[in-house]
């Protein structure tokens, strides 16, 4: 499961009537066709933090270019993000090893095996909505440890929900590939604990009223605080890695920092892309409204982690 394809898809459907500036952005990141299926979640499910958060780099203060009208805000860091609340205490082979995002706001588990293996854990307050399946699946009555569970089995793979001691819900999404008998036992290894986001990602500065709302290890993506928290990238501030050699830079050349880049207007959304002289290209889309100096020093101040990957073509 590619996550600048992740991005892609979820953002299409969030907004299915405005998918101009989505597409610019697939075709510059070209990202590889997922092959599992996520869901897009309800946006107002909360999930319980633990006691330490991951705090990300200091930055300086907010400093347009000459002749920008944004205002210069106080020093400030994005919003601190809480880690995925439960350690997996079994592996599945083909599976990976389990990376924690943020998504929505919230912190989420996902395994990426590759072909036909994905899997992922989310953490609500509340019982889930029902999922959304294209034709009725196989429902079954299990147990996760002592708890009882609810297993689906559809056309795209399983979903097993169940309640935790405690009163938070989870529930495990995963492809066909894996067993009934593999994926309860690996449910019934989730124990409370802390698995933290790692940001691909530190930034000089970001713009006044904007708060993470997707982070994973090839994008970040800030929303506006007024804006109810999603799984993609419309109406956000967003930055993805992608392979050079599969970039199709678009618009006029602008200076960032000691390097070009390729800036590309639009009504929907600005798209910068910069080249890194690594192999890698770093892609930033505003929907926020950010003028061009704006977006260009927040491009100047951005800069890969050792923990940032490039979407694969």
């Amino acid at each position: 499961m590619d996550d600048i394809e992740h991005l892609v898809r979820v953002t299409l459907t969030d907004r299915a009537a405005e998918v101009g500036a989505s597409a610019d952005l697939l075709r510059a990141a070209r990202g590889r066709a997922h092959r599992g299926r996520r869901r897009v979640q309800a946006a107002g499910v909360a999930v319980a933090a633990a006691a330490v958060l991951l705090a990300v780099p200091a930055v300086r203060s907010w400093t347009p270019e000459p002749g920008s009208t944004v205002e210069v805000a106080a020093p400030r860091t994005p919003e601190p993000v809480p880690p995925f609340p439960f350690t997996p205490g079994v592996s599945l082979p083909g599976y990976g090893e389990p990376i924690a995002e943020l998504s929505a706001g919230q912190p989420t588990l996902r395994y990426n095996g590759g072909a036909d293996h994905w899997l992922t854990v989310a953490v609500f307050d509340g019982r889930p909505a029902t999922p959304r399946w294209d034709a009725q699946p196989k429902s079954y009555a299990v147990a996760v440890r002592d708890r009882k569970a609810s297993l689906e089995l559809g056309s795209t793979g399983f979903v097993l929900t169940w309640q935790e001691t405690g009163g938070r819900w989870l529930r495990v999404e995963a492809d066909r590939q894996v067993t009934r008998e593999a994926l309860i036992g690996y449910a019934a290894g989730l124990t409370p604990g802390a698995v933290p986001v790692r940001w691909p990602f530190t930034f000089d500065a970001v713009p006044p009223g904007t708060v993470p709302d997707v982070v994973s290890r090839a994008s970040v993506s800030f929303r506006p605080e007024s804006a109810p928290p999603s799984h993609g990238f419309s109406g956000k501030l967003t930055v993805m890695l992608s392979d050079t050699a599969e970039v199709m830079p678009s618009g006029r050349p602008v200076a960032v920092g000691a390097r070009t880049g390729f800036l590309a207007i639009r009504s929907e959304a600005s798209i910068l892309t910069v080249d890194l002289a690594d192999g890698r290209t770093l892609v930033v889309q505003s929907e926020i409204g950010l003028g061009e100096a704006e977006l260009v020093a927040f491009a100047a101040g951005t800069r890969p982690t050792p923990d940032a990957v490039v979407g694969q073509g």
